[in-house]
C-alpha cells in the first residue's frame, strides 16, 4: 500500500503537470516518460531526492511542494 507520501507526490505530479504532457515532463527532466507514469499511479514508489529535485525542477516547483499534502 502506498504511503501518504507517495500519494501525495502522485496527486502533486498531476495536478502541477496541467495540460502538459507526462512526455514534456520527462524530457524537460531527463527521465524516461515511464518514470513520471509511475510516479503518477504510484506503480514504484521510492523516488531518489535526486528524481524528485529533476521532477520538481520540470514543473517549476520546490521538492516541498511536490511532497505537500
Amino acid at each position: 500500500m502506498p504511503t501518504k507520501t507517495a500519494r501525495n507526490i502522485a496527486a502533486n505530479v498531476k495536478r502541477l503537470r496541467g495540460k502538459r504532457t507526462q512526455r514534456n515532463i520527462a524530457e524537460a527532466a531527463g527521465l524516461d516518460v515511464m518514470r513520471i507514469s509511475d510516479m503518477e499511479n504510484m506503480a514504484r514508489p521510492g523516488w531518489t531526492l535526486s528524481t524528485l529535485e529533476k521532477v520538481a525542477k520540470a514543473l517549476g516547483v520546490t521538492v516541498s511542494e511536490l511532497l505537500k499534502n
